[in-house]
């Protein structure tokens, strides 16, 4: 059976040495007779030899198969993976489901970080239960193939390290705080901050000015910089933004100025998660490569909602 529980299909990140997330599901279906699969073909879009094999899943999460690179195949893309004869068979005009994870090197064994890994087709083949004669059906896409991408760690959380309402007071004060974890997928691999976006939601005419990043278990602050409706801290050096040793809490420090004390409301948010191919409110590196985006779900960290 499937060791890990999570089958949610979605981008995230694949970390070194580990069986990752769910890549991707296929339908079956065949309506001429049943079908007792022999093989399951699994191609991805790019090459990538730090994912080793792809384990194969079916409808009930029972283990199918690994499948391994196929060397009868043009690329280094397609994964090949060979079926007991009892292991899945498809009724007739039964509809079946597999999916499938990947399994990628360690650092020491060769695996890369910031390597994309997106199947591009999954192909099942096997013999027809009454008439003996050969089938090769392409599976019916359940949701669209998301784009993954190799790294030596990620952030699991980012969550409000502040009380989740308070009064809003002009001058200067605490802004918001956040503790940010992760893991890590080998001893040497880094998890630092590197950028923060936070949008600055407000009423009543309120606004932020000399904001400073504060980190637990240091009283140096970091300058940040306002710019429309939200905060920019860039660069951030790693003696404020390494998680690497354990979850770490930044707190935002600032000037609160109110035009309409009666209407005032202001709130500190990291928004947007982003993607493997858009940019979101965090960027990191994970020692090796560095990334715009996290795998988690947005808004990433609402800070304390602050009013009248």
């Amino acid at each position: 059976m499937d060791p890990r529980s999570d089958t949610e299909i979605r981008s995230q990140f694949v970390l070194l040495g580990e069986t990752g997330p769910v890549l991707g599901a296929g339908k079956i279906f065949i309506q001429e007779e049943p079908v007792l699969v022999t093989e399951i073909l699994v191609s991805l879009t790019v090459e990538n030899l730090t994912v080793q094999s792809l384990l194969v899943y079916d409808d009930d999460k029972r283990f199918l198969g690994r499948a391994t690179l196929d060397p009868s195949a043009s690329t280094n893309r397609t994964y090949r993976a060979v079926l007991a004869s009892t292991a899945l068979r498809v009724g007739q005009r039964e509809e079946r489901r597999i999916y499938v994870r990947a399994d990628t090197k360690s650092l020491n064994a060769g695996g890369q970080s910031n390597q994309l890994v997106q199947i591009s087709s999954i192909v099942i083949k096997g013999n027809g239960e009454w008439s003996s004669a050969p089938y090769s059906v392409s599976t019916a896409v359940t949701e669209a193939f998301p784009q993954f991408v190799t790294a030596r760690s990620m952030f699991t959380s980012i969550t409000n390290a502040g009380v989740p309402t308070a009064t809003i007071i002009a001058g200067a004060r605490t802004l918001g705080s956040f503790t940010f974890s992760g893991r890590k997928s080998d001893a040497t691999a880094k998890l630092d901050i590197n950028d923060l976006t936070f949008d600055v939601g407000q009423t009543g005419g309120v606004s932020v000015s000399a904001v400073t990043l504060g980190a637990d278990g240091s009283s140096d602050r970091f300058p940040c910089t306002v710019a429309g409706a939200q905060v920019l801290c860039t660069a951030i050096p790693d003696t404020y933004g390494s998680v690497s040793d354990g979850p770490r809490t930044l707190t935002l420090y600032g000037t609160v100025s109110i035009t309409d004390p009666a209407d005032a409301s202001l709130r500190l948010t990291l928004n947007e998660s982003g993607s493997a191919t858009t940019e979101g409110a965090v960027s990191w590196s994970d020692g090796t490569s560095a990334f715009d985006w996290v795998a988690l779900p947005g808004p990433l960290g609402e800070g304390t909602y602050f009013n009248y």
